[in-house]
């Protein structure tokens, strides 16, 4: 487990955690966060692969991602731009703070628009940030798959030939949000009673639905028909469930009866 990777843990457990904004059926929404990544910590990286991260292979999110968001001219423009005045002999290499849009294959009309909308390399003295302004994310699955794709795609492309250690990562979103569909994904790295406890102690409402949604979990048989729902389940059986001792399994179900009022 690498420090990016414990990062992104504590930022999700926390999602579901607080309370949000809003309840939009079994999401939950909060305005205007941020996330502030280290250096250090970024370097690191996501060894996560896309399956792991319930994708289908481990191939085919990253090419979306390049397909969708990686703008080669924006990226090349900006480290050009960046570099002139990075190693200029003159004030301009002390201060720079270089954007470019990120997005690179046309939405539809019907979308609301890209969720990450630029990227700027925000240079001072000794200092050198990384910023990423999002419109929205969901943080369980599809920013889990954005760190990677921002640490082994985006980023070094942007940093090309700058001798200067990134001080920190920096995330700004407009909002967030987190859905019990793709809870599967946490509860491999977390301890999923202490998890459910705290919840419950928490936002008892958004619990509720989180708790239905476990015992539905723990059922072999998968009864839902919305495919995503399906294939969560089967995630859940297949990376999370075989690996749970019989004492896990039976503490998570007396639990998950008693909030549900059953015997």
């Amino acid at each position: 487990m690498t420090r990016l990777e414990e990062w992104w843990i504590d930022f999700c457990r926390e999602a579901y955690m607080k309370k949000p904004e809003g309840y939009i059926q079994i999401r939950k929404l909060h305005s205007f966060q941020a996330l502030v990544i280290p250096g250090d910590v970024w370097l690191e990286g996501i060894d996560l692969k896309f399956s792991d991260m319930g994708y289908q292979n481990d191939t085919s999110k990253m090419k979306q991602l390049v397909r969708n968001y990686f703008n080669e001219e924006e990226i090349q423009k900006a480290n050009a731009k960046f570099s002139e005045r990075f190693y200029s002999s003159s004030n301009k290499s002390n201060q720079s703070c270089i954007s470019c849009r990120m997005g690179a294959k046309a939405k539809r009309d019907e979308s609301q628009g890209f969720c990450i909308q630029t990227i700027t390399l925000n240079h001072c003295g000794d200092n050198l940030y990384v910023d990423l302004s999002y419109r929205t994310t969901e943080i369980t699955q599809k920013f889990l798959a954005d760190l990677k794709f921002l640490h082994e795609k985006v980023i070094p492309a942007l940093t090309d030939g700058i001798d200067m250690p990134i001080t920190a990562v920096r995330f700004h979103f407009s909002t967030t949000y987190v859905s019990l569909m793709f809870l599967p994904i946490l509860y491999q790295f977390v301890d999923i009673l202490g998890f459910l406890e705290e919840l419950q102690e928490r936002d008892p409402k958004y619990a509720k639905q989180v708790i239905n949604g476990m015992h539905r979990f723990m059922q072999e048989e998968n009864t839902y028909n919305y495919r995503s729902r399906a294939l969560m389940h089967d995630f859940f059986r297949n990376r999370v469930y075989k690996n749970l001792f019989k004492k896990e399994i039976r503490e998570i179900e007396k639990f998950v009866k008693s909030i549900r009022g059953e015997k």
